[in-house]
């Protein structure tokens, strides 16, 4: 379930957020546009937050310091996870501040300076302070529709399975060539400072088998034998071996 603030600047998302397919209501939150329940680490349970500014609300908010002052420090406290998402198309005008595409018809479009006369540097820079500083996560959209198409994603990867299950970054790149990578070594290549290349000779010295290699020492890892980048012979070394043997017995994070 969606949860969408029933007063202006945030109920005319419900309808919209509907006919995508998804389950919402109006509702009044204490902070925020738009909130929902996620499945964080191991499926628990968390509070997902979104605060929608247009840009003019942007720079108003940004100006007065509502948005730093009141507006983040109760975001943070209600959610786990918030966003700030930017609506609006905009780029820099002759002096450098900020300016709105606006949509006058089918064939009209201007850019307009917006009250308040920020830098785009300014704006920029308060933002990222925001996000690397305050917490927020931020995401830019330039109308409507890529806002609506944004929340209806971010609410399917919170809800579709637990945080804990999203596991994309965790992929690793195995380069084309002439003879496809083995399933040993896409698992080895993961072992702390071994990697695709060292992971052959740790095939060959353990015969593609997995459970001897978990189980071996560190004097067996650290006595396999491999090549340098210039193709002379090198053992993979004691230090590469404590920590490849602390990772097989679970010993590190």
């Amino acid at each position: 379930m969606i949860l969408v603030d029933r007063r202006i600047g945030s109920k005319d998302l419900l309808a919209p957020l509907i006919k995508l397919g998804l389950d919402a209501e109006l509702t009044e939150l204490s902070f925020g546009d738009v909130a929902f329940e996620g499945k964080g680490q191991h499926n628990t349970s968390v509070d997902i937050g979104i605060e929608l500014k247009c840009l003019p609300d942007l720079i108003s908010s940004l100006r007065t310091g509502r948005l730093a002052g009141h507006q983040m420090p109760g975001l943070l406290k209600t959610y786990e996870y918030t966003w700030l998402v930017i609506e609006g198309t905009w780029r820099p005008d002759r002096k450098g501040e900020v300016a709105l595409l606006r949509n006058r018809g089918w064939h009209s479009r201007t850019w307009q300076p917006l009250h308040g006369r920020m830098t785009v540097s300014e704006m920029e820079k308060q933002v990222l302070t925001l996000e690397l500083c305050g917490g927020l996560h931020v995401r830019y959209t330039n109308n409507r529709r890529a806002t609506l198409e944004f929340i209806s994603t971010l609410f399917r990867w919170w809800t579709d399975k637990s945080m804990s299950k999203h596991q994309s970054h965790l992929a690793v790149h195995v380069p084309q060539g002439f003879s496809p990578i083995s399933d040993f070594r896409q698992v080895v290549s993961r072992f702390p400072g071994i990697g695709l290349k060292t992971s052959l000779a740790v095939e060959r010295h353990f015969h593609a088998s997995l459970d001897r290699a978990c189980t071996a020492d560190v004097d067996e890892w650290a006595a396999i034998e491999t090549k340098d980048d210039k193709g002379k012979p090198r053992r993979v070394g004691i230090k590469v071996a404590e920590g490849v043997v602390k990772f097989c017995r679970g010993e590190t994070r």
